[in-house]
Formats: structure tokens, sequence, C-alpha cells
């Protein structure tokens, strides 16, 4: 019965042996006995989540709305960030038919007024301004691109 339990119990410990001592700096330590030991590898999987077209378009004017130090400008008036978001997604609203993915978005509600057909500028906090719409395509690049790869640990056991 001890035999058993031991037989059992090493891999366990040494498992937590491994995690608690390891840090990533130095490879684990190498058993010196013959005891089963556990291998700890990690595999890369590639998830990639793609987006629908009202979730990019929900990621950027949260975008917008969460930009710290920037004033947005809408037909020379400035705004605070949390108020062009509220505008953006009302426009989004305003002209739901003419809106299918987030380049329409962009291109129909978030890049000029259509008032008076100036562009929307956002102007950050050293005094540069861009052109709201060349911003939110940028942004809407980074979204489009594929996640990168993530490790998940896996473990495997070998014994006498």
């Amino acid at each position: 019965m001890r035999a058993l339990m031991m037989k059992t119990l090493i891999p366990t410990l040494t498992l937590l042996a491994i995690g608690a001592c390891y840090n990533g700096a130095a490879a684990p330590p190498t058993p010196t006995t013959s005891q089963p030991t556990t291998q700890i590898t990690t595999r890369t999987t590639s998830r990639p989540t793609k987006l629908t077209e009202k979730q990019k378009i929900e990621a950027l004017i949260a975008h917008i709305e969460n930009l710290e130090d920037a004033v947005f400008i809408r037909n020379d008036a400035e705004h605070n960030c949390r108020e062009a978001a509220k505008h953006m997604r009302d426009k989004w609203q305003w002209k739901r038919k003419e809106i299918k993915t987030a380049r329409d978005f962009i291109n129909v509600a978030a890049t000029k007024s259509s008032t008076s057909g100036r562009p929307y500028l956002i102007r950050f906090k050293n005094g540069r301004e861009e052109k709201c719409g060349e911003y939110l395509l940028a942004r809407l690049k980074q979204l489009e691109q594929p996640t990168t790869p993530t490790s998940h640990p896996t473990t495997k056991s070998s014994g006498s």
C-alpha cells in the first residue's frame, strides 16, 4: 500500500516542487533518482478571435471614449472624449442603414461633420492634431490583426 501511495504521490510532489522553485530563469531541477518524474512543457496555440463588425465599431467608440488628455474637435468646438464617443454612437444609430462595417462607420459617422463637411479632429496633450477618420482607420487595422499565440502548460508523467 505504501509503495502504491509513493508511486502516485512522488509525481505530484515533484510537480509542486518544480512549480514552487522554478521561476523561468533556469531549467527545472533534474531528478537524480529513478522515481517517476513529471515534465512540464508548453504548447503554443493561436486562437484568432475574429471580431464581428459590431464589436469592432464598439471597440473603436470605446477607444475614443477612453483616450486620456485628448480633445475632440467637431465644427471648431472642443469636446471631451466621452462626448465624442456619445456623438459617434448616436450618429451610428442615426445612419445605421448606411453602416454595415467598421470601415463604413469610420467613413460615415467618425470622419467628418454631416452638416459642415469639416473633418473631426483629435488634439492630443502634446498639441498634435490628427484627423479622427485616419486615427480610427489605424486603430481598426490593429484590431483586425491576428491575435498573438498563447502558451498553455501541459504535463507529462513518466514512471518506472
